[in-house]
């Protein structure tokens, strides 16, 4: 589940880089314009694309906030904190 909302994230940011394309020269990316059904289609989806990934987002922001040892975890790379280790003057 969690990496299908990783790769549907990657695929969002996709479609919302061509959107924005079409959105921002539809005379020179006609083609692309009408893959999304015209200006207004291309606006729609360019519009209902940013809303996922916000909402992606925000359940990330949330999720941290609510374990916030999960923060740490991100950053460092570890799940769990170093653990003791026993040395030659510590061993029985």
């Amino acid at each position: 589940m969690q990496k299908a909302a990783y790769w549907g994230v990657l695929a969002a940011v996709a479609v919302m880089i061509l959107s924005g394309i079409a959105i921002w020269k539809p005379v020179q990316s006609y083609p692309l314009e009408q893959l999304f059904g015209g200006f207004q289609g291309a606006r729609v989806v360019h519009f209902l694309v940013m809303a996922g990934i916000v909402f992606f987002l925000v359940v990330h922001v949330t999720l941290t906030l609510l374990v916030p040892r999960t923060l740490l975890a991100m950053v460092v790379g570890r799940a769990t904190e170093l653990r003791h280790t026993v040395t030659s003057e510590h061993a029985p």
